[in-house]
């Protein structure tokens, strides 16, 4: 039997694949995403981030911009955080001064809010 949830998760990736069809660069993150835990450098503090409309934002930013290979350059530590899927699949995503990202070996030019800066 189909839920409802699962029908909103099928339907949100339909739509994420019609739109990656007019996008020049395949999405990285195409899971609807439950939460953000970003532990900020030189800290113990976990930052768990749940809001829907934030998760959203993020991801929309790290999919939509500017990317590039990231495997000639060097990149001083950033901020750990990791994503978790609705599907229990986990990226681990580098953060940036500045909103930039490092994930799955892009270099990603977004401008995700700083969240260790608060």
């Amino acid at each position: 039997m189909i839920t409802f949830k699962k029908m909103v998760h099928v339907l949100t990736l339909l739509v994420i694949l019609l739109l990656v069809s007019c996008s020049n660069q395949p999405p990285l993150i195409i899971e609807e995403v439950d939460s953000i835990t970003v532990q900020c450098m030189g800290t113990e503090e976990l930052l768990e981030i749940t809001d829907e409309k934030m998760l959203k934002k993020i991801i929309k930013e790290i999919n939509n911009s500017r990317r590039e290979g990231a495997e000639e350059m060097e990149f001083p530590e950033g901020h750990d955080v990791s994503l978790i899927t609705t599907l229990d699949e986990k990226y681990n995503i580098s953060l940036y001064e500045g909103g930039k990202t490092l994930l799955e070996g892009f270099y990603i030019h977004s401008n995700i809010p700083d969240f260790c800066d608060k």
